[in-house]
C-alpha cells in the first residue's frame, strides 16, 4: 500500500526530499529503503519544478555532509547525480 501511495507522490513531485529523508532515517528493512530510494531516483526523469529540485539538492547535500552512514551517503550521492542529470 505504501508503495502505491509513493507512486502517486513521485508523479506529482510532492515533498520528494522529505520522502527520501524519512526513508533513509527510518527503521524500515534495507530492502524497502533501497526500493524507495530507487523510486526517488526514477522520479528525477519526470519534469519537476525548480523548487522541488532545489529542495532535493539541499536535502541530499545535507545528508551527504552530515550522515555517518555509508549507505545514506552513497544513496544521496546517487540521488543527487540523477536529479542533476535530468533536471538541468
Amino acid at each position: 500500500m505504501a508503495i502505491k501511495h509513493f507512486n502517486f507522490l513521485a508523479g506529482q513531485g510532492h515533498n520528494m526530499n522529505k520522502i527520501l529523508e524519512g526513508t533513509l532515517r527510518s527503521s524500515n528493512p534495507e530492502r524497502l529503503k533501497r526500493n524507495l530510494v530507487r523510486r526517488v531516483i526514477d522520479a528525477a526523469r519526470q519534469p519537476q519544478t525548480t523548487r522541488v529540485v532545489a529542495d532535493m539538492f539541499h536535502t541530499t547535500m545535507e545528508i551527504i555532509l552530515k550522515s555517518e552512514s555509508d549507505y545514506e551517503v552513497a544513496a544521496c550521492q546517487e540521488v543527487y547525480h540523477a536529479w542533476a542529470r535530468y533536471n538541468r
